[in-house]
């Protein structure tokens, strides 16, 4: 009896010290579990942050062109006229002189800033010089008559450049310009219904204008660049006029201002004349001379990037 008691007592103890184990195990589990879950922090959530493309165009780039080259210039009247002076006089036996085409040339200077790599705005200015046209009567009876005409333009011109293929240290574009314009006439003749008076002036009209065309440019390193370009170019004034005219030497502004005509009725070849305004001009059989200066132009240029 003894020792069922004491194996009951042994027995006993052991479910008590089994069950404390157990108890102990899953108090430590779930105490590890709930500490688990308390201490765990929830991780940071990442902010979405906007963020500004980064531009690729170059810097703006200031830079100074010198440009100069070949013009040629329709004329209008003034070619018409010159070149009919010329025929009707060396039909009639005379040997003529002076020149009937628009050949000239062309010098200007530029100012622009590179908006991009492949955009740039200038301002520029450029003076045209052509050939003296007209009618200079070397020999034969009419020897040392002299009809003749010295135009010149004058541009002032906003132009934007777009740069449409580059590579290998050279760049082609595609320029277009538009601006102001200043048509002028140095005339002088002995010819004219004046009797042998000699009259001369300078007459001339504001404008507008524009080119458009292609450039070439060739990188000499560091900041110089050489340039070749062609331009068609428009630019037309029909009513070129003078606040004064000189008479055999005597200048006067008496019953100006002045404008040039042109007859293609009264004589039997084309003349250029001065008449006041105040005559009511252009006669009767008269038009008003035009100068035109649409043509094209061919320049070499350097630049300078400052």
């Amino acid at each position: 009896m003894r020792q069922f008691g004491s194996l009951v007592l042994k027995l006993g103890l052991a479910f008590f010290m089994g069950g404390l184990s157990l108890a102990s195990a899953d108090d430590f589990s779930l105490s590890g579990l709930e500490f688990a879950k308390a201490t765990a922090k929830k991780a940071p959530e990442q902010t979405a942050m906007a963020v500004a493309p980064v531009k690729t165009q170059v810097a703006p780039g200031v830079w100074l062109a010198f440009s100069a080259g070949y013009n040629f210039a329709n004329l209008g009247d003034l070619g018409a006229a010159a070149k009919n002076l010329d025929d009707f006089a060396a039909a009639g036996g005379d040997k003529v002189g002076d020149g009937t085409s628009g050949n000239g040339i062309q010098a200007g200077l530029a100012l622009g800033v590179d908006l991009d790599k492949s955009d740039s705005l200038s301002l520029s200015v450029e003076n045209t010089w052509t050939n003296q046209v007209g009618l200079n009567i070397t020999s034969g009876g009419d020897a040392g008559a002299r009809e003749s005409f010295d135009p010149s333009l004058l541009g002032i011109k906003l132009n934007y450049e777009l740069v449409i293929a580059q590579g290998g240290g050279s760049k082609t574009s595609f320029i277009v310009g538009a601006g102001f314009y200043h048509g002028a006439v140095d005339y002088y003749s002995d010819i004219t219904p004046y009797g042998s008076q000699t009259i001369t002036g300078n007459f001339g009209q504001d404008g507008v204008g524009g080119t458009v065309g292609v450039s070439e440019k060739l990188d000499l390193g560091g900041s110089l660049e050489f340039g070749a370009s062609a331009n068609f170019q428009a630019a037309d004034f029909g009513k070129l006029t003078s606040n004064q005219m000189t008479e055999n030497g005597t200048t006067s502004s008496s019953g100006g201002p002045f404008v040039l005509v042109t007859d293609h009725v009264n004589d039997p070849y084309t003349t250029v004349e001065p008449v006041p305004t105040s005559a009511g001009a252009p006669p009767s059989g008269y038009n008003y001379t035009d100068l035109d200066y649409t043509g094209f132009n061919a320049d070499l240029s350097l630049t300078l990037h400052l």
